[in-house]
């Protein structure tokens, strides 16, 4: 690997454009050279490299999505059910490689406070945890605010349930910081939040520059619970590399101490217009709607009733008359009636 290194152009520091690293790529030397070997144990697939390369106008390149649609069961509308055709990705052993939770444009409906929601991010292969800690209103619509915790990036430390984040026969890092190389060829590469937000104190030592501060670095969804609509959502990750001191490798004998060096930051940030949030309020107030107008037809119906009733009883319909008895013509009639009995 040294050999390798040293004759194919590596080096500690490379400068490229932000475009190049993330979207366009760019010709790597010793890419090339391991994608010529065309060796199992490095499924090298080209000799471009960029962080987010051939993703951009990709409707392939996070994989198939099947969504739960609500039919015969309407709690588990937009729950996550398969990735690439699989319900478990194979990431990590157990619960923590199960796919599950929301792509993050829709979830379930009729939220319950005491249960998170959760997002999975396919480029991570998993899931994250995101908590509810208070009720907010958002132009005159309710919801909930739901933030990323201590819990959400844990591996195993403060809740057993999340041990198995921890990659087998690699170290674990400390809390906070989780190791997803199973989906980035078994790199050294690692995600947390933004500036080691959340994380041991030891993440920070010996890199500068890095304030972590809960109201810009936190991920949060703000979503109305009766339907499950994200009203704001901003969910961010920082990526770090682990660099190891090794003296058997030129560019790494003489690294001063191993450390976690922050490479980028990705954020994703929504927010539900206004056409959507007057179609929200509309959906909310159906049932009001619905109830006021079913009322209001009650009511009219019995006043028709009543009226009807109060006119049949009266008489008072239009054109009718009580008929008045004829005195003369009963007279005439028992004079006609006691005649006939004398004859």
């Amino acid at each position: 690997m040294n050999f390798a290194l040293n004759r194919e152009g590596g080096s500690t520091f490379i400068r490229q454009t932000a475009g190049e690293s993330l979207f366009d790529g760019y010709y790597n030397e010793l890419l090339d050279f391991v994608e010529q070997l065309h060796s199992p144990l490095l499924p090298v697939p080209s000799g471009t490299f960029g962080w987010l390369y051939q993703r951009n106008q990709s409707k392939t390149a996070e994989g198939n999505f099947t969504i739960h649609t609500g039919r015969g069961d309407r709690s588990r509308m937009g729950d996550l059910l398969l990735w690439k055709g699989t319900n478990h990705t194979g990431y990590y052993s157990g619960e923590c490689g199960k796919v599950n939770g929301s792509t993050g444009e829709l979830w379930s409906p009729q939220r319950q406070w005491d249960r998170p929601t959760s997002i999975f991010i396919p480029d991570t292969g998993r899931f994250l945890n995101l908590y509810p800690t208070e009720n907010v209103t958002v132009d005159g619509i309710d919801a909930w605010r739901y933030v990323s915790t201590e819990l959400t990036l844990d591996n195993g430390q403060l809740s057993p349930d999340t041990k198995c984040f921890c990659v087998g026969q690699r170290e674990c890092p400390l809390n906070g910081v989780l190791d997803f190389s199973p989906a980035t060829y078994h790199g050294p590469f690692y995600m947390s939040h933004p500036h080691f937000h959340m994380t041991d104190g030891m993440f920070r030592e010996n890199t500068t520059g890095l304030q972590p501060n809960a109201s810009e670095h936190s991920m949060y969804v703000i979503m109305e619970p009766t339907l499950g609509a994200p009203l704001k959502l901003r969910g961010q990750l920082m990526i770090s590399v682990r660099v190891v001191r090794d003296e058997a490798i030129d560019f790494f004998k003489d690294v001063a101490y191993d450390h976690y060096a922050p490479l980028f930051t990705l954020v994703l940030h929504g927010e539900m217009d206004d056409n959507l949030r007057s179609s929200l309020k509309l959906a909310l107030n159906v049932p009001q709607i619905g109830q006021y107008t079913g009322i209001a037809f009650l009511l009219v119906g019995l006043t028709m009733v009543a009226v009807g009733v109060y006119v049949s009883r009266n008489h008072k319909w239009h054109n009718e008359q009580r008929p008045e008895p004829i005195e003369g013509v009963k007279a005439n009639n028992k004079q006609v009636d006691a005649t006939r009995g004398n004859r």
